[in-house]
């Protein structure tokens, strides 16, 4: 559990790890924020949504954790309170953007020029953060396909099975923190604009430009996945079709030179070359003859 508070000019950023009952009373208080809200901060919701009060904006957003462990929800969730001068974060573990977005306001190298006028710029440039890191770990994700893709062709197809698996599955965790908030910043742009100002629009429209660049990374990202997939597919596929060809064609010759020998071993006087001098010989040169014309068949059967 930790509060921390921040001023940026005259706005105010409050981020809450994990609040209490007890801070999140204080906030409704101090805020005049309505207590309906005070369950949505104390645990996590499972969807994305957004509210519009009268002196404030609550926004509920997802995204996908880097690493998480078994058992562990793979997403962050990160409850937004948009005020006219205050910014409220909360969410329920450490979150990397955050982290670095507090270094940029520590710095004092959050805002440009004339902005700062209301807390709709704080949560501007600390949402662009998180889709900013969210694109370099789809990035990543290029890079290791690319790596993949190197093993495919080196003729390590079957260690990619499991490589292609992991990968996939990052990029569905990607998908399902993030599919519903191309409805919930469409909603923002609309009440934005009334809630701060129609020159706000402009870092309204920022804001889905920066998910769309994401969402169109994640898109093309899948699809080299899966074209790497079919890929490795078919060349392990066409690895096992050689390896039971082989295998086929052993079982031919092995089964008529293994009954050449059972024929001439038996105990018949009259059976040819068997009691002839140099007989064994003869019947080996006789099962690697019969093997030579199964070999000739096969090739110009195009089976080899």
């Amino acid at each position: 559990m930790a509060t921390t508070k921040q001023k940026i000019n005259k706005l105010i950023w409050i981020d809450m790890t994990s609040p209490t009952r007890d801070e999140v009373k204080a906030l409704m208080e101090n805020y005049k924020i309505d207590e309906m809200l005070a369950d949505e901060l104390l645990v996590p919701t499972m969807r994305d949504r957004i509210d519009v009060y009268k002196n404030y904006i609550f926004l509920v957003l997802h995204f996908p954790k880097s690493q998480s462990f078994p058992g562990e929800s793979r997403e962050h969730e990160i409850d937004f309170i948009l005020g006219k001068n205050f910014l409220i974060t909360v969410h329920y573990g450490p979150i990397t953007p955050l982290y670095e977005f507090s270094k940029l306001v520590e710095s004092n190298s959050v805002f440009k020029n004339n902005e700062g006028k209301h807390a709709g710029f704080i949560f501007f440039y600390l949402i662009r953060e998180f889709y900013r890191m969210s694109a370099d770990k789809l990035f990543d994700i290029g890079n290791e396909l690319r790596i993949v893709e190197k093993n495919i062709f080196a003729g390590r197809e079957g260690e990619m099975v499991e490589v292609l698996s992991h990968t996939n599955r990052k990029l569905i965790d990607f998908r399902q923190a993030t599919h519903a908030q191309t409805d919930i910043l469409q909603t923002l742009e609309l009440i934005g604009v009334d809630f701060y100002g129609k020159e706000f629009h402009h870092y309204l429209r920022s804001i889905t430009s920066e998910f769309n660049k994401t969402q169109n990374i994640l898109e093309n990202q899948k699809s080299i996945l899966n074209d790497l997939r079919e890929t490795n597919d078919s060349l392990l596929s066409n690895k096992t079709n050689k390896v039971v060809q082989i295998l086929t064609i052993f079982t031919v010759i092995a089964l008529p030179l293994g009954i050449i020998p059972q024929i001439f071993g038996m105990n018949i006087e009259s059976m040819p070359i068997a009691g002839s001098t140099g007989g064994f010989w003869k019947v080996i040169l006789l099962m690697i003859g019969f093997a030579g014309i199964i070999l000739i068949y096969f090739k110009r059967r195009r089976w080899l």
